[in-house]
């Protein structure tokens, strides 16, 4: 029920009403002037006010004003026992909803309290319903609001992610012309977007290629399917050729229609032009006639060509995964293939030669250069080793040296010849003296010279036969110095008289050189010859070697 404040300086009547209240159910508070009514107003939610027009201090009317100040929403009834015309018509204009007169009787004072109680009850709800309406109606605008800037935010993104997506957006109708076009074509095509609008795809292709592509797109069409990179040829505007991959989903409408397709195309002219490097390359791996080994850093083979199969007798998947290592003949030191590793780990190219093992047994000698692949960052991820097989530009080699040899010895006939007579003239004649000498000392004289001179001459058989046979050479450590001493006495033994030859091989300090003994013997022993050849008339001829240093710039020019 409702609760009441009774505002009356008359006691008796404020208990009479309070009783008639009470025992109708409402819950009733007493109130002697209009302060004790206020400050109970301030502390409790009243329903209705009945109080008296002729109050202590302040009166009913004020209190109204009042009440309508602090509380508007509770009902105020007035009571008055001298009624006036006016009196009632300024209660009423300020909001009171009842005017009583006095005496007040029990059904009087029910009709009133219940008509302000139901006023009052109406007015909560309807003050509710007004604050729920408002409540809803800023929290759908706030809705509204927040909904219209996600969009608009959406809206911005996507033209935003359309505008600057590397790839062309694009939207055509059912008929196939466009309607939208991001920005991007003029990167694709040189053409502006509003130049492109109305117009078809095909328009921008070769007349043989947009018959095909329109063929693809009318099936596509006809069945309203999606379509994934569709490689298509278009024409630039500045008449270029530009590969592109098209891609679209069809745009329907709630009832079925098929009302355009919407995509994008993407440039993939680098793409193919890399592919057909690629394949280039390939073919050019493929079919090269030299053998290609691919490794990983740690060495396992990762591919090789078929040359490699021609050249070892291996097949591709029998080596794949493994180590080049099961091709060593055994002749290669382990300081050499340090030497290699420390190379090509270092980024720097390797050449050399390697004595190998077929997959039969056989041996054959490869010329190789191994050097590293890089990865995008700099750093060496696989080797690539390529290789040919020498063995027989080897053979060859060797049988132009024997050539060599043998004609080097023609050259130093008739010297030979001249020595092996003063060696024999000293032989012949103590011979001869031998038959006619009886003193044993003058005999043993020329026995000793006899064998001087027979020492003499298997000297230079031996030389002439050493260098006449030689043998396949190889690359080793050698000391220089000796192959000097030989070729200097070679040269003494052999080169007219008139040619003095001096000797001057660093000393003990020389270093040690890794090379052919065979050919570099030949070499020397060819510059001597020409050297005799330049001087018929006698000279000197000197044999120099010393330690040299060779900078950056001069071994980069040299081979190997």
């Amino acid at each position: 029920m409702a609760k009441i404040l009774i505002v009356d300086d008359e006691r008796s009547i404020r208990r009479t009403l309070g009783e008639f209240l009470r025992e109708a159910g409402y819950e009733v508070v007493e109130a002697e002037d209009a302060g004790a009514a206020m400050a109970l107003l301030e502390g409790a939610g009243f329903d209705v006010v009945v109080s008296d027009i002729i109050l202590p201090r302040v009166n009913g009317v004020e209190l109204l004003r009042r009440i309508q100040t602090v509380a508007p929403e509770v009902q105020v009834i007035i009571m008055t026992g001298e009624p006036t015309v006016e009196t009632a018509a300024e209660a009423l204009r300020l909001g009171a909803v009842d005017y009583l007169f006095k005496p007040i009787n029990k059904a009087g004072i029910l009709r009133a309290a219940g008509n302000a109680a139901r006023i009052k009850r109406l007015e909560d709800i309807r003050r509710r319903l007004e604050a729920e309406n408002q409540a809803h109606r800023e929290n759908l605008e706030q809705m509204v609001a927040e909904r219209t800037a996600q969009l608009r935010e959406s809206e911005d993104r996507y033209r935003s992610l359309v505008e600057t997506a590397f790839d062309w957006v694009w939207e055509v109708d059912a008929k196939g012309r466009y309607t939208y076009a991001s920005p991007r074509v003029f990167d694709l095509l040189g053409y502006r977007p509003e130049e492109v609008i109305g117009r078809r795809p095909f328009d921008f292709m070769p007349e043989d290629e947009a018959r095909r592509v329109k063929s693809i797109f009318d099936r596509v069409a006809a069945d309203r399917a999606p379509f994934v990179m569709l490689e298509n040829t278009n024409r630039h505007r500045d008449g270029r050729l530009v590969v592109i991959e098209t891609s679209g989903t069809p745009v329907v409408s709630a009832t079925g229609e098929l009302q355009g397709y919407r995509g994008m195309d993407r440039d993939i002219t680098q793409r193919k032009q890399a592919d057909a490097q690629l394949r280039k390359l390939a073919q050019a791996v493929e079919q090269s006639p030299a053998c290609i080994i691919i490794t990983d850093r740690k060495g396992d083979i990762e591919f090789v060509n078929p040359k490699f199969t021609q050249i070892t007798g291996y097949l591709a998947e029998e080596v794949l995964g493994i180590n080049p290592r099961f091709m060593k003949s055994g002749e290669t030191s382990t300081v050499e293939y340090e030497s290699l590793w420390k190379t090509i780990l270092a980024g720097k190219e390797w050449r050399g030669e390697f004595h190998n093992r077929r997959k039969d047994g056989t041996l054959f000698w490869e010329e190789a250069s191994i050097s590293a692949i890089r990865g995008p960052s700099g750093e060496i991820t696989h080797f690539i080793a390529i290789g040919e097989d020498v063995t027989e530009k080897r053979q060859l080699e060797a049988r132009y040296l024997r050539a060599q040899r043998v004609e080097s010895i023609g050259s130093l006939a008739s010297g030979i010849a001249h020595d092996l007579n003063n060696i024999l003239a000293p032989i012949l004649l103590c011979s001869s003296m031998l038959e006619l000498e009886e003193s044993p000392s003058a005999r043993r004289e020329l026995v000793g010279t006899i064998e001087v001179s027979a020492r003499r001459a298997v000297g230079i058989v031996k030389q002439l036969l050493g260098f006449a046979r030689g043998r396949d050479g190889r690359k080793q450590p050698l000391q220089v110095r000796h192959l000097l001493r030989e070729i200097a006495t070679i040269a003494r033994e052999t080169f007219p008289r008139s040619i003095r030859v001096d000797l001057a091989c660093g000393g003990a300090e020389l270093w040690p050189v890794r090379g052919d003994a065979i050919q570099l013997h030949q070499v020397l022993l060819n510059l001597c010859v020409n050297a005799r050849d330049a001087m018929p008339q006698g000279g000197c001829l000197a044999l120099r070697a010393d330690n040299v240093v060779l900078d950056d710039l001069f071994a980069s020019m040299c081979e190997g």
